[in-house]
């Protein structure tokens, strides 16, 4: 029993992709790790866009982010009936 297909080299990709959804920029990583920037990048477009943690984090600075500010605003706005005013426009 036991792990048997794990190898040093899964470990390094596993640290590769934690690392980054911590947000450790790329050339960070491959200094900890020894990658070449090359083979940590493909290690990213391989497997950092397949975690729920990176995800949840873009989606957070998407709705966060400030060319989006403004959209979001006007989604919260109050939408008055047409021709009435608004409290603050009374």
């Amino acid at each position: 029993m036991g792990i048997t297909e794990l190898h040093f080299h899964d470990l390094r990709g596993t640290a590769v992709t934690m690392m980054n959804e911590a947000g450790v920029s790329i050339q960070q990583v491959a200094s900890i790790t020894g990658h070449t920037m090359e083979s940590a990048t493909q290690i990213l477009k391989r497997y950092s866009a397949q975690t729920k943690r990176l995800a949840e984090a873009a989606i957070e600075t998407w709705e966060n982010g400030s060319r989006t500010r403004f959209a979001n605003h006007l989604q919260t706005i109050d939408q008055a009936a047409p021709g009435t005013l608004r409290k603050n426009e009374a």
